[in-house]
């Protein structure tokens, strides 16, 4: 959660207890994580050595591996502040930020677990960074709030001014929710949240979608 920092933690939630894992081989801030098949992956994210493309690392908990192991080759590696998930068999890396481009992305990611191979899959309907992602147990996934520069609205938003509490005047904070349909490869447009998606977090829980954000007041 910090440039350069390589702990990792893991709770558990029936003693309310915390353990500390095995260290990730390299630091990283604005990363993503994703949980297949009993394995951790941390994708992307920056380093003093890199502002994009950190090596992807995996740990295998179920598994009880004492150590995290790199992965690669690793598309669409150039990307930090994106969002994560494991949903069915699969890794899915979504949107995010390119410091060489200084722009969001709408892009998709995923990579298949068995095989480690990554493709390309369609884009989100709005690029974003700073999003979050939960899985479904159908292999659907959910993309919720983030934020976009300004200059990358499209021209029919209803976007307006914020006010002296809001972000800075060159981004803005969404109330965007989509959802990924896995079977047919395309993204449809939920109803938006009712609250800037600001340092949001979300999760299905008993066929419902969660999402906890940070309010102005």
């Amino acid at each position: 959660g910090a440039v350069d920092k390589r702990l990792a933690w893991r709770f558990d939630p029936i003693d309310c207890t915390w353990r500390e894992l095995p260290s990730m081989l390299g630091g990283r801030a604005e990363h993503s994580m994703a949980s297949v098949g009993g394995r951790i992956f941390a994708l992307g994210g920056k380093s003093t050595a890199n502002d994009n493309g950190c090596v992807m690392e995996c740990l295998d908990v179920r598994g009880g591996a004492g150590s995290w192991q790199t992965i690669g080759p690793q598309d669409g590696a150039d990307v930090a502040m994106q969002g994560g998930t494991g949903s069915g068999n699969f890794a899915y890396k979504v949107g995010g930020y390119n410091y060489d481009t200084e722009s969001d992305l709408a892009e998709v990611h995923r990579m298949n677990a068995s095989t480690g191979a990554w493709e390309v899959v369609a884009p989100m309907n709005h690029p974003r960074r700073c999003l979050s992602v939960c899985g479904r147990s159908d292999g659907d996934f959910y993309a919720l709030g983030g934020l976009i520069n300004r200059d990358q609205l499209p021209s029919d938003s209803d976007d307006s001014p914020d006010d002296d509490s809001g972000p800075p005047a060159w981004w803005k904070y969404l109330k965007v929710v989509e959802r990924y349909l896995a079977g047919e490869n395309r993204w449809i447009t939920l109803a938006p949240m009712r609250a800037d998606g600001k340092f949001i977090g979300a999760s299905v829980v008993d066929g419902c979608l969660w999402a906890v954000t940070r309010v102005e007041r």
